[in-house]
């Protein structure tokens, strides 16, 4: 699955909700995790409060075994969540 736009470009809740269909579809591969990133990092820099499309990233980054980035997009997921634990997680 290749797709390239997104019909509105200024509303980050499509790139979003596109990363997270091509990234956790049934089956999903480690070849979905790298193509869904652009479309949630797209999302984030359009709406960078947007937690869910930070913690889509921190989980397509630990698929692809890019702990330290996950680690940074899931803690700022976290913290734009509002969960109230803003200490950082160890780092091994």
């Amino acid at each position: 699955m290749t797709v390239r736009t997104v019909a509105n470009d200024t509303d980050a809740l499509p790139h979003a909700a596109l990363g997270n269909l091509i990234a956790f579809q049934d089956n999903a591969t480690r070849d979905h995790c790298r193509e869904a990133i652009p479309h949630l990092q797209e999302a984030f820099v359009l709406d960078p409060r947007l937690a869910p499309a930070h913690q889509a990233l921190g989980v397509s980054l630990l698929s692809l075994g890019r702990v330290q980035a996950a680690i940074e997009a899931l803690e700022t997921a976290d913290r734009l969540a509002g969960n109230g634990r803003h200490e950082t997680l160890p780092t091994w």
